[in-house]
This record gives C-alpha cells, sequence and structure tokens, in this order.
C-alpha cells in the first residue's frame, strides 16, 4: 500500500500541474481576446503566436491529466515518460541558466540569485525523476 501512495503522490503532482495551467488558458483566450479583439488576435499575421499562446497551456493540461491518469492506473509508460519530461526539463532549465549566467550578464552579484532561482525550479522535477527511477516505483508501475 505505501509503494502506491508514492505513486499516488507523483499522480497528484501531474494533476497539480493539469490544473495549474488552466487559468493561463481562461486569462490567454478569454482576456486576449477582450483586450486587443478578435480582428487582431485572430489576423493572419498574429495567428502562429495566438496559437502558440492558446497552444502551450492546452498541451500543459492534456500532459498533466494524462500522467495523472498513469499514475492512478500504475501504467508503465507513465513512469518512462516522467523520466523522460522531467530529465528533459531538468536539462533545459540548468542550461538556460548557464547559457546567460556566462552569455548575457557579467554582473556576478546576481549569481546567488540566480543559484536559489535554479535550484528551487529544479527541485520538484528532480524529486520526480529521483521516485520514478527507484525500485519500489518500478515495481508497482506494471500495467
Amino acid at each position: 500500500m505505501r509503494r502506491f501512495g508514492v505513486v499516488k503522490l507523483v499522480g497528484y503532482l501531474y494533476g497539480l500541474l493539469g490544473f495549474s495551467s488552466l487559468p493561463a488558458i481562461f486569462y490567454l483566450t478569454l482576456g486576449t481576446w477582450q483586450d486587443i479583439g478578435p480582428s487582431r488576435f485572430l489576423g493572419t499575421r498574429n495567428l502562429l503566436i495566438s496559437l502558440a499562446y492558446v497552444g502551450v497551456p492546452i498541451v500543459l493540461i492534456i500532459f498533466g491529466f494524462c500522467m495523472m491518469w498513469g499514475f492512478f492506473a500504475r501504467k508503465r509508460w507513465a513512469r518512462y515518460a516522467a523520466i523522460v519530461s522531467n530529465g528533459a526539463f531538468v536539462f533545459i532549465v540548468i542550461g538556460l541558466v548557464v547559457y546567460y549566467r556566462l552569455a548575457a550578464s557579467t554582473d556576478v552579484s546576481r549569481l546567488p540569485v540566480a543559484v536559489l532561482f535554479t535550484v528551487v525550479i529544479v527541485l520538484v522535477p528532480l524529486s520526480i525523476l529521483a521516485i520514478c527511477l527507484t525500485a519500489q516505483v518500478k515495481d508497482t508501475m506494471t500495467r
């Protein structure tokens, strides 16, 4: 029972990711529509940008809920998808922070803030990655 509790916790975290993207999609569709008007929002020049604004939260919502269902149903693919997505997220965030610290800024006084920001942003994905790599979760996710 304890093994499934850890798996459910990871499922809840992915569900939280899906639910946290809902306000973004509502604001970007309804708020932007009212602020700049439908002709500029759906204009041919801005269509790709508009689709990206709306598409990214929709992809996060679908991904979060699919992963939540995968962990609740103990599907094997959910564990692999969590390892790949969290590993890629950690790699990208650390790479971007290193790039911007080395290339874009010469101010060394902000280095502790950059390190703290990176640790805080990467803490949850690293935790999920560590949980998914344990043998107990591997044995539990067998369907």
